[in-house]
């Protein structure tokens, strides 16, 4: 965590307003611009009174945000904490909910809701990816080591590609049973923990 601490500070610089995450958030929906989630239409009255922008489709007239839709819609937690918690459960070392709700400075309880909230789309998302080529599975168990009836049994699995390395695939499968230097072998891509 200590050397991610540079990177999340300037992320939380970034994104240090409302206005700064709800622009982001507006790219990512619409990188083209704005497009009426019914009628398609590109047009729209923009509405400022509230916490965050409104926009309103000038054809059809239904009202859309940037969070509608989202794991963020109807949560009151401000957007600029929603980022802080993207990062750092994204991170490659992630992070507790307690750890979580010292850092972005909200309770336990929101912030493991948010936590669960992001872990959960993380995982569906990773369900359409299918893993692909040379794949390895692991079976272990997690949970307290003290208690055997308390641990729970966990599959983790991830694919070997040529393509991040430029190996030919006839080739990959001898460089993984050779002892080669740390640069030179396969990466192997992660998928999210899923409960067997």
């Amino acid at each position: 965590m200590m050397t991610e601490l540079p990177a999340f500070e300037s992320f939380c610089h970034q994104y240090s307003s409302e206005q700064a995450c709800a622009e982001a958030l507006f790219h990512a929906r619409w990188p083209d611009g704005f497009r009426c989630p019914t009628c398609r239409h590109s047009h729209y009255y923009l509405t400022r009174t509230r916490r965050m922008p409104l926009y309103e489709c000038r054809s059809c007239r239904v009202q859309t945000s940037v969070i509608a839709g989202t794991i963020m819609e109807g949560s009151s937690t401000p957007l600029t904490r929603w980022f802080q918690a993207l990062f750092l459960i994204a991170s490659p070392s992630g992070i507790s909910s307690s750890k979580l709700s010292k850092i972005i400075q909200v309770t336990y309880k929101t912030a493991w809701l948010i936590a669960r909230k992001i872990r959960h789309v993380m995982q569906r998302a990773d369900q359409y990816d299918p893993l692909s080529g040379l794949v390895r599975v692991n079976h272990m168990k997690y949970g307290y080591s003290y208690y055997q009836d308390a641990q729970q049994p966990l599959l983790i699995g991830g694919a070997f590609t040529a393509s991040a390395q430029n190996i030919p695939s006839t080739d990959l499968i001898g460089s993984m049973s050779s002892t080669k230097t740390e640069e030179s072998r396969p990466q192997l891509n992660n998928r999210i923990p899923t409960q067997a």
